[in-house]
């Protein structure tokens, strides 16, 4: 188990799905694109992203077909990937939001 894994509060599903992803970037440039959740939690994702953001900076994601949109903050930031030049991005929900739309396993499992 890794460190990130042992202080998240929930577990994590493998959920590969498109998010819109909006916020301000590294160079604190305004965007709003798609990127693609890795795995989701009851309080956070990871996500791959082609920009490069600030640890700390708050993002907001939205779901395609859906106006349902929440807060996230940057909790880790991980190497870019040398084949495709995605980020991977670990988020923290702001809220507590049933945002994924998905039951999560009970902790003991």
């Amino acid at each position: 188990m890794s460190l990130v894994e042992s202080r998240r509060r929930s577990s994590r599903l493998p959920l590969r799905m498109t998010v819109i992803v909006a916020g301000k970037d590294f160079e604190h440039q305004t965007f709003n694109e798609p990127a693609e959740t890795v795995d989701v939690g009851k309080f956070g994702a990871k996500i791959l992203t082609t920009r490069r953001l600030r640890l700390g900076a708050l993002v907001s994601l939205r779901r395609p077909n859906s106006d349902k949109s929440e807060s996230f903050r940057v909790v880790y930031l991980g190497q870019p990937d040398p084949e495709t030049h995605k980020n991977s991005v670990g988020l923290e929900l702001s809220s507590i939001e049933d945002f994924w739309g998905h039951t999560f396993p009970p902790e003991s499992w």
